[in-house]
């Protein structure tokens, strides 16, 4: 879908839920082509990325005495 500035300015929310949904979405300046709008895909590695640095941060926060174990 090809679409001016002016009327993406109007409508953003509902041109984002509709790249979200899988429709390219194209954001032309005088009839041409400048941005395009995609969704991105939903990905489990930003989740795990989060996790490992939550991890990393306990690990440097809990320490145990030499004799402890």
């Amino acid at each position: 879908m090809r679409i001016s500035i002016t009327e993406a300015k109007r409508d953003l929310e509902n041109l984002i839920d509709r790249a979200h949904r899988g429709e390219e979405i194209i954001i032309c300046r005088w009839n041409r082509p400048v941005v395009r709008l995609e969704g991105l895909p939903p990905s489990d590695k930003i989740k795990n990325q989060s996790w490992r640095r939550i991890a990393g941060w306990l690990l440097r926060k809990i320490s145990a005495s030499p004799d402890a174990f």
